[in-house]
């Protein structure tokens, strides 16, 4: 018997979808529960539920539609200067409550971190994108 998808929608399930994969080990290039990298992990999380995404970090802070830090909702995508040259170099996904999900090399795997009271994460933190453009994305 075929599985009914969600009346909700892909923001119904990503959240589920991402912490399914804590701890997965960190994997420069890696795309798989196995192994992953930051832009691996956004793409294991939101490509099964019918989101198109570029494969790097960088490209993925073009997707979608800015978000202001002030308004930062559940499901949008927030991106970080790891390197300190103004770019984009990391990626994950916002959980709420200053809290986001990524696999990260520093760790070797998929964490939830704090967003800007890190004192690591913070200074680092460039813009987030909305990717999911239902309310629902909240929940």
């Amino acid at each position: 018997m075929a599985e009914t998808p969600s009346p909700l929608g892909p923001s119904a399930d990503w959240r589920q979808a991402a912490l399914a994969l804590l701890n997965t080990p960190y994997l420069y290039g890696g795309t798989t529960p196995r192994g992953t990298d930051c832009s691996g992990f956004v793409l294991q999380v939101f490509t099964p539920l019918g989101v198109s995404l570029p494969r790097t970090s960088a490209d993925q802070a073009r997707a979608g539609q800015e978000v202001d830090p002030d308004d930062l909702q559940p499901g949008d995508l927030v991106f970080f200067d790891t390197e300190g040259r103004g770019r984009v170099t990391h990626v994950g996904i916002y959980l709420g409550e200053d809290q986001f999900v990524s696999a990260n090399s520093y760790q070797g795997r998929v964490t939830v971190d704090t967003l800007r009271a890190d004192r690591y994460w913070g200074p680092r933190y460039l813009l987030a994108r909305r990717i999911l453009n239902s309310p629902l994305a909240s929940r």
